[in-house]
């Protein structure tokens, strides 16, 4: 299931390692500029067959100059008590991102830290208009706006999601995606069971959005799943069964 790589500065499969578990491709960080690096693949599975991808030589180092801002600031999911704020990360990248949301137009608010490029605020009041603003983590700082969004009010009811399915081409056999359609009003989140045995029991999650990744399951074996809105009472539907594919033959890529 999946690949495995090690890449070294010297010409012997060892030094670094990593694993994708699907796909063909792997993005390799933090290398040493204006290196030489020797590089080797094998499928995940026994006997190992290592194939050699020949070697690569990273770009001189540049240094980066100025701290700026990021740019394309945005809102995405908005609920009663939660936020989603996104952006276009700044160039050079800093070490991460300030940000601080209010609700009156003034930055003396609360305060946050990210290293990626969004934000997920939490424990907002209902019905209430927030004032944001964002800098990166450099010198000199640039705060700039992020504008407004307004959280919506707290539902009134409880309605289940629909239309709960397993996204059948991400099925692997150890991770499965499943899906809904989005209970109208929209809940503070779904919670998501899934299990071996036809019960609403087992592994449990929580998430935000209308799409959940399950992990480490096990191959060759048959799931039950259900999906209920965040808010009283709990309504539980079934997104009914999915099968996760043995593991195929072990073979070497090419």
């Amino acid at each position: 299931q999946g690949y495995l790589y090690v890449y070294n500065t010297v010409n012997q499969i060892g030094g670094n390692d990593g694993y994708i578990p699907q796909g063909t491709i792997a993005a390799i960080g933090e290398l040493t500029p204006n290196t030489t690096y020797y590089w080797w693949v094998a499928s995940a599975c026994e006997p190992q067959q290592w194939v050699q991808g020949g070697s690569f030589t990273t770009l001189p180092a540049t240094t980066p100059t100025g701290c700026n801002p990021p740019t394309n600031m945005n809102n995405g999911l908005i609920s009663a008590t939660t936020a989603k704020l996104q952006w276009t990360a700044a160039n050079p990248a800093p070490e991460g991102y300030y940000v601080t949301w209010n609700t009156v137009n003034d930055m003396d608010g609360d305060y946050g830290w990210t290293d990626g490029t969004n934000a997920l605020l939490t424990e907002l009041t209902p019905s209430t208009t927030y004032y944001w603003w964002i800098a990166s983590d450099c010198e000199p700082e640039q705060w700039v706006s992020g504008g407004t969004f307004t959280t919506t009010a707290l539902p009134t009811v409880c309605n289940p999601p629909t239309n709960a399915h397993i996204v059948t081409a991400e099925l692997t056999p150890t991770t499965a995606t499943v899906a809904w359609t989005g209970a109208v009003p929209m809940p503070e989140g779904y919670f998501v069971v899934w299990n071996t045995v036809n019960v609403i029991n087992g592994s449990y999650g929580w998430i935000m959005g209308t799409e959940a990744t399950l992990e480490d399951l096990t191959p060759n074996t048959t799931y039950y799943w259900w999906v209920a809105s965040n808010c009283e009472p709990d309504q539980w539907v079934s997104g009914g069964t999915f099968t996760t594919p043995a593991i195929a033959t072990c073979n070497a890529p090419t």
